[in-house]
């Protein structure tokens, strides 16, 4: 699941509870053929992540939920629940860090 820019470093963002992740107005994005192309359009950066990461994209963009990226994935690495939880968590970490999705603040009621 590791981003991999066409240029520059990762840095890697601290995950809090109580946040939902979107795709701001300057990033594109497109899966090809189970890849990942991401577009910093700003940066003028494209970034390239495997089958996993377009599972985890699509999550982030709303078209799978995260637990069926989560059971799918357990199902296809045969890994333990929490440790794929720990890759996505991580792999978002580095999606933020790259400026490829913002936080935003759950309204609290």
């Amino acid at each position: 699941m590791t981003l991999i820019p066409t240029r520059g470093k990762t840095q890697p963002a601290v995950l809090e509870a109580g946040v939902r992740w979107r795709v701001p107005e300057y990033v594109r994005a497109s899966i090809h053929d189970d890849t990942l192309v991401v577009l910093h359009i700003g940066r003028g950066v494209v970034y390239k992540a495997n089958s996993t990461g377009a599972a985890v994209w699509r999550m982030i963009a709303g078209l799978d939920s995260g637990e069926q990226v989560t059971e799918s994935l357990v199902k296809q690495y045969n890994a333990p629940e929490q440790l794929i939880r720990q890759h996505i968590r991580e792999f978002i970490a580095t999606l933020s860090g790259q400026g490829l999705i913002v936080a935003e603040r759950r309204g609290r009621s």
